[in-house]
């Protein structure tokens, strides 16, 4: 291990950040924290040969990163864990207390939700009469291209909140925000449910990574 790399590099993001460095160069340095005494250097290398581009490094699962020389599990756990810590963070820098009274910002909140999901994944936002937000919360989770989800968990969630209104989403690994035919008739179907019990369906927002989105409300579609 070449101790003075190390020193310089840390030195190097101390002035400067972390804007000047390479993707390898990034994960080269965090894997010291994990592998304080292993050249990380030709790991870091190794997995930007494998999976490309660094958002695709953090977006693979443990068991795929593990496969790649130098990569154990505990290294694999570190990196996997990556996007779930910054989704914590942005989720914590909202105040409790805002209304959502806005497309604009139910989008915002949803993407820091999703970030980092690859799995298709239903959520739901329930809020007071004002529209502030009472609670987030995962309905269910499917697979890369499809999730199953039953009305029943919504409205006992609902009812075990008091809200009054309800954003359901759901993410589009594939980047393709367009709502299916069954994604519309869950939305037709949750619709009703809602109001049956005094509750209502603000709106079904579709998120995908890219940051394109698809809004039922928007479209006219509730």
């Amino acid at each position: 291990m070449n101790k003075g790399h190390r020193e310089r590099m840390r030195e190097r993001i101390n002035k400067h950040g972390i804007e000047g460095l390479s993707d390898h160069e990034l994960l080269e340095y965090l894997l010291y924290f994990v592998q304080p005494r292993v050249n990380t250097n030709d790991t870091a290398h190794a997995l930007i040969n494998t999976f490309s581009t660094i958002n695709r490094v953090f977006d693979s699962d443990q068991t795929e990163l593990a496969k790649v020389g130098g990569i154990g599990p505990q290294s694999a756990q570190f990196l996997a864990l990556i996007p779930e810590i910054c989704r914590r963070y942005y989720v914590s820098r909202h105040d409790k207390r805002e209304r959502f009274i806005s497309l604009g910002r139910v989008v915002e909140y949803l993407d820091a939700l999703y970030l980092g999901v690859m799995e298709e994944t239903a959520m739901i936002l329930l809020l007071d009469a004002e529209k502030t937000l009472i609670s987030s919360k995962v309905i269910a989770k499917g697979n890369m291209e499809e999730v199953s989800v039953h009305n029943r968990e919504i409205v006992s969630a609902v009812l075990g909140h008091n809200a009054v209104y309800v954003v359901f989403s759901h993410n589009h690994p594939s980047n393709d925000p367009y709502p299916s035919a069954e994604d519309a008739l869950l939305t037709n179907h949750l619709y009703v449910t809602l109001k049956s019990i005094g509750a209502a369906l603000m709106d079904h927002v579709i998120i995908c990574p890219n940051g394109n989105f698809y809004s039922f409300s928007k479209e006219n579609r509730l």
